[in-house]
């Protein structure tokens, strides 16, 4: 929680979060689905997720800074 304070505490937690979520994805996928446990595709997964977050959170400060100025 003390994170979150932080410069860069959400985005620290966005990512935390999300590497938790794909590893959790992952062990589903081997316990249930009996597919082969891969974790280059799960860091892929981790990698691109942020990409998606980090570029919505670009798209929305430009949005913002647009409202602003008009």
């Amino acid at each position: 929680m003390e994170a979150k304070e932080r410069g860069a505490g959400r985005e620290h937690n966005s990512l935390v979060v999300s590497i938790l979520w794909q590893i959790w994805k992952s062990r589903n996928r081997t316990q249930f689905n009996r597919e082969e446990a891969c974790q280059g595709r799960t860091v892929l997964k981790v990698v691109n997720e942020w990409n998606e977050y980090d570029s919505a959170q670009q798209t929305d400060k430009e949005v913002k800074i647009e409202e602003r100025e008009q």
